[in-house]
């Protein structure tokens, strides 16, 4: 064989060789996009949940407050033999604009009987409150932003509920994060949250209550400090 013609070959291998690496780079490059993009797209999928379940304790804290308010308003009280304590007198409006009074009394007879029908006469009036529900959502709007954060989104509460949706969605690595304030301030956050150590792009926020007044948000911050060897362990199998 011609010197010339080895040396074409080579050349011919050398080129084809070089086109197969290039391929096998690039695809390795949408390979680790493509884990980054669903990585990213779990943290805010599990981000968002925390939020969710975060709001719905806060309305739940205020549906107890509220549930507590009418207790004490309507409910009556009977003594450890039946009868009535003291006398009963509560005044409603109904949604078409009626108003009313109910008085229960002491007759110190006849407790239990009466016990029956003022259980009628509550349960009037809880679907009267409950007639109200959407005004009761709209009271915890206002109010709640005026309860500390600390309070709202307790430390503990936070983390485990990030814990636990991280898990379900398969992200099963140690995790690092703060709750800010607007400013950027943070409010309280893990011992070894430092942002500097997230890296570029890989520093996740997600608001808090987003129905606060924008002068009152606050955000959580959360980076993973192994991430890049989690999206790369899925791939170096390609390596060799």
């Amino acid at each position: 064989m011609k010197k010339s013609t080895i040396w074409f070959l080579t050349i011919i291998m050398a080129l084809t060789f070089m086109g197969l690496l290039y391929v096998q780079i690039m695809y390795m490059r949408n390979m680790v996009r493509m884990r980054d993009d669903q990585f990213a797209e779990g943290v805010k999928r599990s981000l968002y949940a925390v939020t969710t379940r975060l709001e719905q304790d806060e309305t739940k804290h205020f549906l107890e407050e509220d549930m507590a308010s009418i207790e004490t308003r309507y409910l009556p009280h009977y003594s450890a033999d039946g009868q009535l304590l003291g006398t009963l007198t509560s005044s409603f409006t109904t949604s078409e604009g009626l108003t009313g009074d109910i008085t229960i009394n002491d007759p110190r007879r006849g407790a239990m009987s009466k016990y029956q029908s003022n259980q009628e006469v509550l349960r009037g009036l809880y679907l009267y409150q409950k007639g109200l529900l959407n005004e009761v959502i709209l009271n915890i709007i206002s109010q709640s932003s005026n309860r500390p954060i600390d309070e709202r989104a307790d430390s503990a509460a936070v983390a485990s509920y990030m814990r636990s949706e991280f898990d379900n969605n398969g992200l099963d690595l140690p995790f690092e994060f703060a709750v800010v304030n607007r400013m950027g301030v943070p409010i309280y956050k893990t011992a070894g949250y430092t942002p500097g150590d997230a890296g570029r792009n890989s520093m996740f926020v997600q608001t808090l209550f987003p129905n606060d007044p924008k002068n009152k948000m606050n955000y959580i911050k959360v980076y993973f400090p192994t991430k890049d060897n989690y999206i790369f362990s899925s791939i170096k199998f390609m390596i060799p």
